[in-house]
């Protein structure tokens, strides 16, 4: 069973002071790795693991349009995601599950530039996001699967493993 979740996000971007010369384009890449740590809580059953190691590009690109302005067109994602082990944990039982994780994040944004001069530019725009994330390879320790009774809140009120 593969579980997978996308969150979108738009938002207005923070205004910032950046630097080009004028009447000039420029593009760049960049490749590292980004660190990312989940945990979720549900219904009383923790899920933790190692925080995932994945390898991301960040690519740039700034474009002249006349003396006062330009803009930029910035994008992030992950071009190799690695699987890490996941425990879910509940108390009194100890470990009840273990699977496999996978995080993807990726994110774009345009930035107009207004060209304040000496080489300054304000800067401001839109971006948007998006995380998903799967889970495989499920795994059950002896005598954790069973049956959890549930209140009208939807909380775990007592488990009998099998």
């Amino acid at each position: 069973m593969i579980k997978k979740i996308s969150v979108a996000i738009a938002f207005l971007g923070a205004m910032n002071v950046a630097s080009v010369q004028a009447d000039e384009n420029l593009t760049f890449l960049t490749l590292g790795v980004e660190s990312v740590q989940y945990n979720e809580n549900t219904s009383g059953i923790t899920a933790s693991g190692a925080p995932m190691n994945n390898m991301i590009q960040r690519s740039s690109s700034y474009t002249h349009v006349n003396d006062d302005f330009g803009f930029y067109i910035t994008t992030n994602s992950t071009l190799i995601a690695n699987q890490k082990g996941e425990n879910w944990n509940y108390s009194p039982y100890g470990i009840v599950q273990t699977n496999q994780r996978k995080v993807i994040l990726t994110d774009i944004s345009l930035d107009g530039a207004w060209n304040i001069g000496n080489g300054l530019q304000m800067t401001g725009g839109l971006g948007m996001n998006t995380m998903s994330f799967s889970r495989s390879g499920f795994k059950y320790p002896k005598g954790t699967r069973g049956v959890a009774i549930l209140n009208a809140s939807n909380q775990v009120t007592s488990f009998t493993p099998n």
